[in-house]
């Protein structure tokens, strides 16, 4: 969120894990609201024990999508790593800790998305080596309808 002059009128007050309680004047402030996600590898690991294997394809496509979004809209996501800065929160991927952002025209995601591709394939070839197999063909699928 970003600082105002008529956010709260009265000071915010957060309450510690051990009690304190910390005054803060919200309208001075600028903070971020922070989800709870999973990582995408033990997510990844979640699906495949419960037998949920059929959910790994389409959540891949939400991750090409996120990226395919951002680009269009200039926004430049340096180096996404699916086992370190991909997280999934009610069944959505989104990034943590995305690192370096860069924000220029809209451009062509096709390299940011081969290096995704490329990286989930080596992620998921131990687990199930036909669904790293059909990553490629998603991913030209996407290239293609767009």
């Amino acid at each position: 969120m970003n600082r105002t002059k008529d956010l709260l009128k009265t000071p915010l007050t957060l309450k510690d894990p051990w009690g304190g309680e910390h005054v803060f004047p919200a309208d001075d402030l600028l903070f971020y609201i922070q989800k709870k996600a999973t990582l995408f590898p033990t997510h990844l690991q979640t699906l495949v024990e419960t037998g949920q294997k059929d959910k790994i394809i389409p959540l891949v496509r939400e991750m090409f999508l996120m990226v395919q979004k951002a680009s269009a809209q200039g926004i430049q996501l340096k180096d996404i790593k699916p086992h370190k800065n991909i997280g999934i929160h009610q069944g959505k991927p989104f990034l943590i800790d995305p690192g370096k952002i860069k924000y220029k025209d809209p451009f062509s995601p096709r390299i940011k998305l081969q290096r995704l591709c490329k990286r989930l394939s080596t992620l998921l070839l131990p687990i199930d080596p036909e669904i790293s197999r059909s990553l490629e063909f998603e991913l030209d699928k996407l290239l293609i309808n767009n």
